[in-house]
């Protein structure tokens, strides 16, 4: 399963419903056999810190490759 996007506005942080949001997506790949997990996200150590507390954990299979058109 991949999570392509999990955002919680500014407002409503700190309440538990980025928690409670991904326990439901996780429930729901469990209801259809899925067995994995892929999510991305940006290199902020606070995202870090959310997604190793909720189980996650980093790894370096992926090669990001971008290309700054002129």
């Amino acid at each position: 399963m991949e999570i392509k996007e999990l955002f919680v506005s500014p407002h409503y942080r700190s309440l538990g419903i980025g928690q409670k949001l991904l326990k439901k997506m996780e429930e729901i790949g469990k209801a259809r056999d899925v067995g994995e997990v892929f999510l991305l996200t940006n290199n902020s150590r606070k995202l870090g810190q959310f997604y190793e507390y909720m189980g996650y954990c980093t790894t370096n299979d992926i090669v990001r490759f971008v290309k700054i058109l002129p």
